[in-house]
């Protein structure tokens, strides 16, 4: 079962335990970042180990030293879209395996809404309209033409 709905957790630098507070089955499912004072992040993947209990949705990151070269650390629940369960035609199953299938079900939903979550939208009430952003460019900014709702 999953009981919280986050999907990261996003602390101040201070010391060398970071607790999160989101379900992960495997290590690797962790992705963690480190914030300079400056908003640019960086995937750590070394100097620290990562502990964690499923059945209670939570765990934490104990980095070797304390990382004095970032502000903020990240971490990101980033498990793989895939479908693991395979349930026998017309042979039994587990209760436990359905359950596990439709966990695994709500933990890829919720990474999808933490991707939405930080994406460009348009308003719900709006006309559909197929915005397609042009490949950035130094000194150009973002503009609407005025009259047909496309972008110039």
């Amino acid at each position: 079962m999953i009981t919280k709905t986050n999907n990261r957790t996003k602390l101040a630098m201070s010391g060398v335990e970071y607790d999160f507070d989101f379900r992960i089955d495997d290590a690797t499912e962790l992705k963690v970042y480190g914030i300079d004072a400056d908003g640019d992040s960086t995937l750590l993947t070394t100097g620290f180990s990562i502990s964690f209990d499923t059945a209670n949705e939570e765990g934490t990151v104990t980095f070797d030293s304390e990382p004095s070269t970032y502000a903020e650390i990240l971490m990101l629940r980033d498990r793989a879209y895939t479908q693991d369960t395979d349930i026998p035609i017309r042979g039994g199953f587990s209760e436990e395996d359905i359950e596990k299938a439709l966990d695994q079900i709500v933990i890829q939903i919720q990474q999808l809404k933490e991707l939405t979550d930080y994406s460009v939208k348009q308003d719900i009430t709006s006309t559909a309209v197929n915005v397609v952003l042009p490949a950035p460019e130094d000194g150009l900014a973002l503009v609407w033409s005025g009259t047909s709702g496309a972008m110039q």
